[in-house]
């Protein structure tokens, strides 16, 4: 992504919202991506685990909102990147 930004002769300051915009979604992101881990490796050790298959479909439950929410946030910082960039370098 950073060699594309690069292509897209950004001014300073749209260089500087975006980084704000990718510092942000990082921060934001941590504990969820983090979460995501851990329920990713629980849901993937059903064999070894003594949850009930009624658990389990709630642990996988609680993963697919998990994922949805971290789409949502990148969708979001899509958005907000397409909202920095003028037309003509959207369509580069």
């Amino acid at each position: 992504m950073y060699k594309i930004l690069q292509q897209l002769n950004l001014t300073a300051e749209q260089s500087q919202k975006l980084t704000t915009i990718n510092r942000e979604f990082q921060a934001n992101n941590v504990a969820l991506d983090q979460e995501i881990q851990t329920d990713y490796q629980a849901i993937n050790t059903p064999l070894l685990s003594d949850a009930s298959s009624k658990e389990l479909r709630k642990q996988h439950q609680k993963f697919q909102a998990l994922v949805q929410q971290l789409n949502n946030n990148r969708f979001e910082m899509m958005l907000q990147t397409k909202e920095v960039l003028t037309h003509k370098q959207l369509t580069q």
